[in-house]
């Protein structure tokens, strides 16, 4: 009897051992799929912000665009009105001096 007692006694013993391997392997298991979780949502938020930077970019790329091209129309339509201010400013000069031209040509006109 104390032989049944005891092989029974080792019977649960080992049945024991590998229950608690089983629940360390299953636990370390448990604990790799966490951190290959973490890592992977890790990778996603680090993908996004490369992602944001890069719209930022782009933004950033196509408003610079866009500000140069109202500068150069800025500048343009500034010399298109310097140019439009001396052609008046010399179209009146011409008059002012065909006028005068004229008042002399009357003037002398009226002496003879």
């Amino acid at each position: 009897m104390d032989r049944f007692m005891i092989k029974d006694h080792e019977t649960q013993v080992m049945e024991d051992i590998i229950k608690n391997q089983v629940l360390l392997f299953v636990d370390k298991e448990i604990e790799n799929c966490r951190s290959a979780i973490t890592r992977i949502e890790k990778y996603r938020e680090d993908r996004k912000q490369v992602e944001r930077n890069l719209d930022q970019g782009q933004v950033a790329q196509a408003l610079a665009t866009y500000l140069s091209a109202v500068r150069r129309q800025q500048r343009t339509n500034q010399e298109d009105k310097i140019r439009q201010e001396k052609s008046r400013s010399e179209a009146a000069t011409n008059v002012q001096a065909a006028e005068s031209a004229l008042r002399l040509e009357k003037h002398g006109s009226k002496k003879l």
